[in-house]
């Protein structure tokens, strides 16, 4: 027993607080026994105060002083949602660190909460150690009257996988305050994380407001301003708001950025069943211009810190980018956010909600990591007219959003990004909360692996450089080569910071500032029976993955297939791997059929759907009589292409339009016989 409240009222960090620079030299906080009212060392010694002050100063009401003690941020993301939560209903309440506990005061105060996480086998948090120290040592006879015209209330956050030792620190000081004279609000409550926390939380919030109002002492005459204000930041929502954020200080608990990292998922688009997902260790290696092709060559590195992870050619990178800080930027400027201030998510109506975005964490990162500023989608536009001030600026917003061609030729074609769209309509009002739930999330790109050798991906990528002026901000075109070239700049930086580190030969680069934020899914293609043709479209670097499935048709046994290869080139002067391709023409039965725009050299064919609609025949031969595979690899405009272009050959195949080829291609897709793969 007594090893188990060593543990309990010793933290490891008390230890320092035994030292004489961490323990504060003070008289007893004891009640003076002449008088009820607690004086404390600083008013001993200080002045008295004037009549004419205390005639001027009318008593102020009782404030809510909300003390929290965490270790990894979750006590204190609690306690910054209820002292908003309080301040919005007309409370004057106060949040205070326990890491700054100051007994003087303590004992003066009326209405204390605590919100107490449970560290080390349920003991006290580490910034919480002090008031711990305190608090076990007011043992002597007058401890019992130490505070007699205090309330309190306990809310404790542990994990009952711990088992015993589940929110021990949060019960012990919920039974010492009570020993000491302070009476309960309410009974302790037990949040458990592995059991609806935020539930149990948000329940006992509106327990304790409800008792609160019984008090009318600690209103302020404040509560309608506080009102007022909040309801302004909503009243614009057209739609009821998920949650809403507040202003929070910048985290102070010790282990907050280890709680961040496990908490820093974006959301998972690709499997459903679950809201974050981990990346994988990927972190940038390089990135180079291919300028006669016009492609972008990517090289990532797995990170030999992290697991053993490999991948194969043709497989799918799902990588969530993020938007510049100029971007950023720019958008904060035009809807007058403030850009470093530190935000949380909370309900709005108490029900808990998925988190958008790791909470709490600064409007910078929402803007570059978690939504997606750079493309804008009709939908967007449909919901951001509401909120257009100017008629004509609204009509144009309403007419984009209705009008595919205004849009194709307003936004598409341009290839506008949210912060041009925005400057299209100047008076659009918009608060955070509104943008943060009209606004997706940040949307993935797929982009197809060229190769995996000795723990390198390699990636060709037909992306547009990134343009120099400013103005590019309101265009996406280069915003791929402009998250590639930010994350070069950020391992630079970590590789050059390592370099100079003091007093250490092996400096460690901390890869963890360039690591990606993707996945991988693998390739649905498989060549099949041998004997079966195969029919592959590529467009420039998507000529890659294909090549590899050729390859393979050439070990041994040898394919007995006719294979068609279509292939468009910016630049047929430069035509990869072309000596290796022609050869296969002969090897395996290769037909090889190239497309490139009249600028560069004549050829046959401008595009690659003019191309199929000339052989569309031995297509479609080649899929419905000889059970062929189709592999399509290229952009997504580039594949929605291809796919009309063969739609539009099987309805003239079959002479009717009533649905019989929709049929037939739905049957290829789910064969596993008709593949798409997006790169770039």
């Amino acid at each position: 027993m007594s090893g188990m409240f060593a543990n309990l009222f010793g933290s490891m960090s008390l230890r320092k607080l035994t030292s004489g620079a961490s323990m504060r030299s003070k008289s007893s906080i004891a009640p003076a026994t002449t008088s009820r009212r607690k004086v404390s060392v600083r008013e001993r010694f200080s002045p008295a105060p004037s009549a004419r002050s205390s005639v001027a100063d009318p008593p102020k009401p009782a404030s809510l002083v909300i003390y929290y003690g965490s270790q990894t941020g979750r006590g204190e993301a609690f306690a910054n949602r209820l002292v908003a939560a309080a301040r919005r209903v007309g409370y004057a309440a106060d949040m205070k660190d326990l890491y700054k506990f100051d007994p003087d005061d303590f004992v003066n105060e009326a209405y204390v909460i605590f919100i107490l996480s449970a560290y080390m086998d349920g003991g006290a948090t580490d910034n919480a150690a002090h008031f711990n120290f305190w608090i076990n040592h007011q043992v002597d006879a007058k401890a019992a009257r130490l505070l007699p015209d205090q309330q309190y209330a306990v809310f404790a956050s542990g994990d009952s996988v711990y088992g015993d030792n589940f929110n021990l620190f949060g019960i012990a000081i919920d039974a010492k305050l009570s020993l000491l004279g302070s009476r309960r609000l309410l009974e302790c409550t037990l949040g458990d994380a592995s059991n609806n926390l935020d539930t149990t939380y948000a329940d006992w919030e509106v327990r304790l407001f409800r008792i609160l109002s019984e008090s009318a002492s600690i209103l302020t005459p404040l509560d309608t301003v506080t009102s007022t204000r909040s309801s302004k930041r909503h009243a614009l929502a057209l739609e009821p708001l998920r949650f809403s954020t507040i202003e929070v200080p910048p985290p102070h608990a010790v282990d907050f950025a280890m709680r961040l990292q496990k908490q820093n998922k974006l959301p998972n688009l690709v499997a459903q069943n679950s809201h974050f997902f981990d990346p994988l260790p990927l972190v940038f290696g390089s990135v180079s211009d291919v300028v006669e092709a016009s492609l972008l060559h990517l090289e990532l590195k797995v990170n030999p810190l992290l697991d053993k992870w490999t991948c194969r050619t043709g497989d799918t990178l799902v990588l969530y980018m993020e938007n510049t800080y100029e971007t950023a930027q720019a958008l904060a400027n035009t809807l007058n956010f403030k850009l470093l201030q530190w935000i949380q998510a909370v309900p709005v109506t108490g029900v808990p909600f998925k988190h958008p975005f790791p909470t709490p964490c600064t409007v910078l990162d929402v803007l570059t990591k978690y939504y997606e500023c750079a493309t804008v989608s009709q939908c967007v536009i449909a919901a951001l007219a509401p909120y257009v001030v100017n008629l004509t600026e609204r009509e144009l917003f309403e007419v984009l959003a209705s009008d595919k061609e205004a849009f194709e030729a307003r936004v598409v074609s341009p290839k506008l990004s949210l912060y041009g769209l925005l400057l299209l309509c100047p008076s659009i009002v918009l608060s955070l909360d509104i943008f943060l739930h009209v606004i997706p999330s940040m949307q993935p790109r797929y982009l197809t692996v060229m190769s995996f050798h000795e723990a390198t991906v390699g990636l060709y990528l037909d992306v547009p450089p990134t343009p120099d002026d400013i103005s590019s901000l309101e265009t996406h075109s280069g915003a791929l080569h402009a998250y590639f070239n930010a994350l070069a700049a950020k391992k630079e930086r970590a590789v050059r910071l390592a370099k100079a580190a003091k007093h250490s030969l092996m400096a460690t680069v901390d890869a963890s500032q360039y690591l990606l934020q993707a996945l991988m899914l693998p390739a649905r293609f498989a060549g099949g029976d041998r004997t079966q043709p195969l029919v592959l479209i590529a467009a420039n670097s998507g000529l890659q993955p294909i090549l590899t499935l050729l390859r393979e048709r050439l070990r041994p046994p040898a394919a007995t297939g006719h294979h068609s290869l279509f292939y468009n080139c910016k630049n047929q002067d430069f035509l990869p791997y072309i000596n290796e391709v022609e050869g296969w023409t002969d090897d395996i039965g290769l037909t090889l059929v190239v497309a490139s725009p009249p600028e560069i050299k004549a050829t046959s064919f401008e595009t690659l759907s003019d191309a199929l609609r000339a052989h569309m025949l031995m297509v479609l031969e080649s899929v419905d009589q000889q059970q062929g595979r189709v592999y399509v690899c290229g952009k997504t405009s580039f594949l929605d292409d291809i796919r009309q272009t063969l739609l539009v050959g099987k309805r003239m195949q079959l002479q009717r339009d009533d649905g019989s080829a929709e049929a037939w291609f739905a049957e290829l897709l789910e064969q596993d016989r008709y593949v798409e793969s997006t790169r770039g």
